[in-house]
């Protein structure tokens, strides 16, 4: 015991050391996914302390960034919580706003309050109004996603604090890339420097938010506060060198191409959040108009021809697994875009959209994909979910030329959903694939099936006096199937959506389909089934 005494250089710790399994917490990423980012990981922590284990355990929060690797992740901090946010929310009628009242209450006012503090692993922070008493606990997280669900089970409708120092031996100038889950704060040196709060909350996603900040010489404080409402709950960090090609890239994530062609004016978007509205997550077309109706066809908040699931039998760990991981848009001529998505993490499916507009009324799509590993799709299936959600159309149904299953006459169907994952999924009277799910498989919309087949692979819906239609061309033993949901965008915004099922896949081999968007004046169903066979002339 005196051999360990004496590695200590003040009984403040050696209590530390003593009491260190009480306060260090262990990390899973249940629920999270960490690689979703631009870059591989580097080798990035320096800890400026002394060379001794224990000290290193004590200090871990500390960051020496005088040698800074293009991207830095933050993995250790100081961990104070929970505190309540909102006690009268409910899960069915929950917005992050001003009702989220713990979000916007200094907890720290008995150690200093927000802006003045520095604690170390032990301090223990009051609020006896509430009868709450906590301390600061060490934690080192072995994910780049620090999981507050992890470290408060119950977290569900609480604020809780994370710190860290960063210390540089000169004044100089860094990016600041932070992701959360939902809204968050951030405090640097006695200075509040950010705030998020958006109203529908958000995943855990890398860089979602970039500031630039000013690091002084010597120790840097930085707080954050973090606020959930339901479910995950979480934080990403990482401190990016401005003059880097990863700062650069950082920066155009969120910028939206705007085409114009014909009569149509498309704003297309990655998966990040851009502007007042525009949710992070929703990618594909963030608002398409004509010059016939001033209104955005899609809900201002998401998207139309939006990626959301990719699936196979069994229900999904990570649902929504393209909105999470980083997309990146790209311009390639006054009528031409791209986006793209790197091998996402747990599907292993990269994929490329091309979106080009064509005058008059025109969006035509070619949407490419490769399944890089089959550790992820069972049965010898794969399948992916795209979502239209549609902003408020008086009538919400949907129209396809076919027949009910058990009946030989075709006819115009008006096909409605009575409610979320009831009769949602159309198929094609040539699709006799036979799509396994496990029981309780939770993409809902995907494989529960109505009692109509479609013909030929095209609908439409109808909005306001305009038309909205999709037209595809698959090849090989590839399919489409129709899906909708009456209240997929919330309230009275429907979801008409489609999905892309290839059986018998192969690991490496490259899958397309291609599809045009129509948005005019309506003339009459006739006049959709002619613009079909046109095009599949063109094809």
């Amino acid at each position: 015991m005196t051999k360990i005494k004496s590695q200590f250089k003040n009984i403040k710790h050696l209590i530390i050391f003593l009491c260190f399994g009480l306060f260090q917490f262990t990390e899973s990423t249940y629920g999270m996914n960490e690689e979703c980012g631009f870059t591989e990981e580097k080798s990035f922590l320096q800890v400026h302390t002394s060379s001794d284990a224990i000290n290193r355990v004590a200090r871990s929060h500390i960051y020496d960034v005088d040698n800074m690797n293009e991207g830095m992740f933050l993995y250790n901090w100081l961990i104070l919580g929970p505190f309540p946010n909102c006690d009268t929310c409910q899960p069915t009628s929950f917005r992050h706003d001003e009702r989220c009242s713990g979000f916007f209450t200094d907890y720290l006012q008995t150690s200093g309050g927000e802006k003045n503090c520095r604690p170390d692993s032990g301090d223990v922070v009051s609020v006896p109004k509430l009868n709450i008493k906590h301390s600061w606990k060490t934690y080192q997280s072995k994910s780049k996603i620090i999981n507050l669900r992890n470290i408060f089970p119950e977290s569900d409708q609480i604020v809780a604090y994370a710190f860290c120092q960063i210390y540089r031996s000169s004044e100089k100038r860094i990016g600041l890339a932070i992701g959360s889950n939902d809204g968050i704060q951030i405090f640097l040196n006695g200075e509040q420097i950010h705030l998020a709060h958006p109203a529908r909350g958000r995943d855990v996603r890398r860089d979602d938010d970039f500031i630039s900040i000013n690091l002084k010489e010597g120790y840097n404080n930085l707080l954050l506060k973090i606020e959930n409402g339901y479910g995950e709950f979480g934080f990403i960090t990482r401190l990016v060198d401005l003059e880097s090609p990863l700062a650069d890239l950082i920066k155009t994530k969120g910028q939206p191409v705007v085409l114009s062609r014909g009569d149509l004016r498309a704003v297309f978007i990655d998966n990040y959040a851009f502007g007042e509205n525009h949710h992070s997550g929703y990618n594909g077309i963030a608002a398409l108009r004509h010059t016939a109706h001033d209104s955005n066809l899609f809900v201002p908040f998401y998207a139309g021809f939006n990626l959301e699931h990719i699936f196979s039998s069994d229900s999904l760990v990570q649902r929504f697994e393209p909105r999470r991981n980083p997309m990146s848009l790209k311009k390639i001529s006054d009528t031409e875009a791209i986006l793209h998505q790197p091998t996402t993490p747990i599907s292993r499916v990269e994929s490329w959209t091309h979106f080009k507009m064509v005058a008059p009324h025109y969006i035509d799509i070619t949407f490419r994909c490769i399944i890089h590993s089959d550790d992820f799709f069972q049965n010898n299936q794969a399948g992916l979910f795209w979502a239209s959600y549609i902003n408020a159309p008086p009538d919400k149904k949907i129209y396809f030329w076919g027949r009910k299953k058990n009946e030989d006459s075709y006819k115009w169907i008006e096909a409605w959903s009575p409610a979320h994952g009831v009769q949602s999924t159309h198929i094609g009277e040539k699709d006799k694939h036979i799509f396994y799910t496990a029981p309780g498989f939770n993409v809902v919309l995907a494989n529960h099936y109505s009692e109509f087949l479609f013909k030929d692979a095209f609908y439409y819906g109808r909005f306001h006096q305009m038309v909205f239609a999709y037209l595809f061309s698959t090849q090989d033993n590839q399919t489409i199937r129709f899906s909708q949901s009456p209240t997929g965008g919330g309230g009275p915004n429907p979801a008409w959506d489609f999905q892309f099922i290839i059986p018998e896949y192969e690991v490496g081999k490259e899958y397309s389909f291609k599809c045009r968007l129509i948005y005019k004046e309506f003339i009459s169903p006739e006049d959709i089934s002619e613009e079909f066979k046109q095009w599949q002339e063109q094809e």
